[in-house]
């Protein structure tokens, strides 16, 4: 899948370090988007326990149920929500880690998305 990816970029010249970092990084974004693009999504809130729910930013990783491989990686917003648009259906297994390593990661496995 790489090869592929990167004969798409090979037409490209950089001058300066900086797009040359910046085209390996979009590079490998398109490789990994091949792997799982779809007209899917999953979304959710990441919150802490109690009464009521209080939202929480958080780091949200999207891993292939069937592979383990991350596929897709955000922060949830100030509200807690989340959503990796235009995935595939699934089964994906989504973890939510807390960067302040107060809390245990949370995860959400066999996942299936919901139609965009």
């Amino acid at each position: 899948m790489l090869s592929s990816a990167v004969r798409a970029f090979s037409n490209f010249h950089f001058n300066f370090v900086e797009d040359s970092v910046r085209a390996k990084i979009d590079v490998l974004f398109h490789a990994l988007r091949q792997d799982v693009s779809g007209a899917y999504k999953i979304a959710g809130t990441v919150s802490f326990a109690g009464i009521p729910l209080t939202p929480a930013d958080r780091r949200v990783n999207l891993y292939s149920a069937f592979s383990g491989k991350l596929v897709a990686q955000q922060w949830s917003g100030p509200d807690g929500t989340y959503s990796f648009d235009w995935v595939r259906q699934g089964p994906w297994m989504v973890v939510a880690q807390d960067y302040t390593n107060a809390y245990n990661a949370a995860v959400a496995d066999n996942q299936y998305g919901e139609l965009m």
